[in-house]
């Protein structure tokens, strides 16, 4: 156990020292989620909230760049790899769909586990403008970025006044108990000097 310990010795004394850094490159390689894990760091103050959101934001969109470009520079490549996935039927019809509605569509998939990498290979086989491209992607990365931070902040909010509520529950079961006690001795004393007069 204590060698394990030691393996991730030099990733946490990393973590330690360049937290910014290592949160960058886990974004692009494991996306959302690297970002859960550093949202709640910095609901909790360990992270600066504004660091944690513009790193999420760069990192997003330089990634999700970068699957555009492969999209856009190799189509055929791209569209068979997702075809190895999916059907050609769902993907002839996913194309079709992504050529009417490619801004809804890329906006939308922000928000649907596991068609982001999709969304933006599609994006880019289709010849999206690159300008549309990154205005939808910058306002969908944006905003789940800052929905997600948003959740985070709720989730730590409710949980402390939870626990404040918890304590506060605890006091009162207390003086339930001390009452519900006090009661019965008092009762019970009664009864015996009635019963025993």
């Amino acid at each position: 156990m204590q060698h394990a310990a030691g393996l991730f010795q030099p990733v946490l004394e990393l973590f330690a020292d360049y937290p910014y850094l290592v949160l960058f490159v886990g974004l692009l390689l494991a996306g959302e989620a690297v970002l859960l894990p550093a949202l709640y760091l910095a609901t909790t103050g360990r992270l600066d909230p504004a660091g944690v959101i513009a790193v999420a934001i760069v990192a997003t969109l330089i990634s999700d760049g970068l699957w555009y470009l492969l999209g856009r520079w190799y189509p055929a490549q791209a569209l068979a790899r997702i075809r190895a996935r999916q059907s050609d039927a769902k993907v002839a019809r996913l194309d079709t769909l992504f050529r009417r509605n490619g801004p809804r569509l890329l906006f939308l998939s922000k928000f649907v586990y596991g068609t982001r990498i999709a969304a933006q290979v599609l994006a880019g086989a289709a010849q999206m403008p690159f300008s549309v491209y990154m205005g939808v992607n910058v306002l969908g990365v944006a905003t789940l970025v800052l929905c997600l931070a948003g959740l985070a902040w709720s989730v730590v909010e409710t949980a402390q006044q939870l626990e404040a509520l918890v304590s506060h529950i605890e006091v009162v079961f207390l003086l339930f108990v001390l009452l519900t006690v006090g009661l019965f001795i008092l009762v019970g004393t009664i009864v015996r000097k009635q019963w025993f007069r």
